[in-house]
Order: C-alpha cells, then structure tokens, then sequence
C-alpha cells in the first residue's frame, strides 16, 4: 500500500464512523504519521531502484483541516449570541432612524446579506407589527472586476417585488471591505427605480476602502490589515454564527525524494487555497 492508499484507508473508516470518536486534529496528525511512514519506506525503495522523482504534499490535507477548525492563523472575534446581539441592534438603529416606517425597506446583497436581511426584517417587522418590505439584489454583472474572473459567475438572481420609488431603502451586508460591492448593489438598485434614501448595513466593517463608500449601520468595527480575511459565518450557510479574522497562507514543508539516494530535499512551499 502507498501512501494515497493508506490515507484512502482512513477516509473509509473516518466515513464509516469506524474513527468518528476521534477529534479531527488528532486524526489528522494520524494520517500523517502513517503517510509519512509510507512515504519514507517507499522512498527508500525508490532510492535503490532509482525511480523518478515523488512529492510529498500531505500539507495541504493539513491545511484543509486547519482552516475547517479556524486554525489558519485566525481568531474568532465574535459568534452565536454576540451576533444575534449585533443584528437586534443594528434592527433597532434601522428603525429609529427611519424617518417614515412606512417608507422603510431591506435589500440584501447576495449571498451572506440576505441571511441578514431575513433576520433583520423578521425583528423590525415584529416591532412594526406589520411585514417590511425586503428584496434581494444580486450584484454579478454589476461588479467591475467580472472580465476578470478566471470563472463563470453564478447569476443568483435579484428579486424585488415591490417598487423602490421614494422608499428609504437600508442596504445589507455581511462585510464592507473595499467599498466595490456596495458600489455596484447601487448601481444595480437605481436599474429598479429612484429611491429616496439608500443607506448601507453591515454586520462587519473592516476599513481599507478603496471608494467613498460608508455604512451607516455597524454591528462591528474591525481593525484588520489588508492581507487578513474576514469569513462570516451563519447557521443558514454554514450551520454556526461565526466571524473569523484569518491571517496569510500559512507556509508549510514539502518533501522531495531525489531519484537515485536516499537524501531528501525541503522546500518550503506556499499553498493558497480559495476561501
């Protein structure tokens, strides 16, 4: 058995529940003590019988791992009830600056600001004792980076059945980063009429704009650098509320066999997976 095969092996048993008791930091360093088991016996066979060259690239099955756990040189900055916490409050900033209740209407950026916007319409919609209206807006086409993308967008569509003329109409997102995203829900929006107001909601603010877009309404203020990423987490994607600041790939060693000694050569090598 090589080294896939014995990796192989634990996936079966970790599946079948076999490994399910396990905490999956401690299965992890398993696989890779039997990968590199394997790998170093086989590579003294390689040695003698001088074969081509292997790689080993166990790393990134460790990397996958870290970042499942929030390991990836990330924190968490707040989670479950400090997030229901923030969405009640930025409802209640919402509404009272509202100038007309009856004017007011939600529109959530997909795809983490519609989960938003769901809760937030359920809490001013409660306090109001009537429904709010709330749409979804789908930003794809609207981005000015979209050339750009090495893959094809997914259209998830913008809905928004109720006219925006005149209305005081409350942007949602989960993230306010460079501004763009905003920008282009705008332009998306003044497609669909002429609203009176548009503001913008976020459940996290984290700087580094790169256009003059502002929220004003904040569930957190987060002082990151630009080579941090901020992942929100919620239960209706992800199945936890969750805000993790992560920091650069981390670099990891891979193992190179030479074809014809036993000598092994480290490199370091960096592996960036998409978030």
């Amino acid at each position: 058995m090589d080294g896939h095969g014995a990796l192989s092996a634990l996936a079966f048993l970790w599946k079948k529940k076999k490994l399910g008791f396990l905490p999956i930091d401690i299965f992890c360093k398993i696989c890779y003590v039997m990968f590199s088991g394997v790998m170093l016996f086989s590579s003294w066979l390689v040695a003698e019988k001088g074969a081509g060259r292997r790689l080993l690239c166990f790393d990134l099955l460790l990397l996958k791992a870290d970042r499942k756990m929030g390991n990836n040189n990330g924190r968490i900055v707040m989670e479950g009830d400090g997030i229901q916490a923030a969405i009640e409050r930025l409802s209640t900033e919402i509404l009272a600056s509202s100038r007309d209740p009856g004017k007011l209407a939600l529109v959530g950026i997909h795809t983490g600001g519609v989960f938003l916007a769901n809760r937030i319409a359920a809490i001013i919609s409660g306090k109001l004792g009537n429904p709010v209206p709330l749409g979804t807006i789908d930003i794809t086409l609207y981005r000015d980076d979209w050339t750009r993308l090495h893959t094809q967008p997914v259209l998830k569509g913008t809905n928004l059945p109720f006219r925006i003329d005149d209305l005081d109409v409350v942007l949602i997102d989960d993230v306010l980063y460079t501004g763009r995203t905003v920008r282009a829900a705008l332009d998306a929006l003044i497609d669909y009429g002429r609203p009176r107001r548009v503001q913008v909601a976020v459940l996290v603010d984290r700087d580094h704009r790169e256009l003059p877009i502002c929220s004003q309404f904040v569930g957190i203020a987060l002082d990151t650098t630009a080579e941090e990423q901020v992942n929100v987490l919620l239960c209706e994607k992800d199945g936890v509320d969750r805000v993790l600041v992560e920091g650069p790939k981390k670099t990891r060693m891979s193992m190179q066999i030479a074809p014809s000694s036993d000598q092994f050569l480290w490199n370091s090598s960096k592996i960036e997976l998409k978030a």
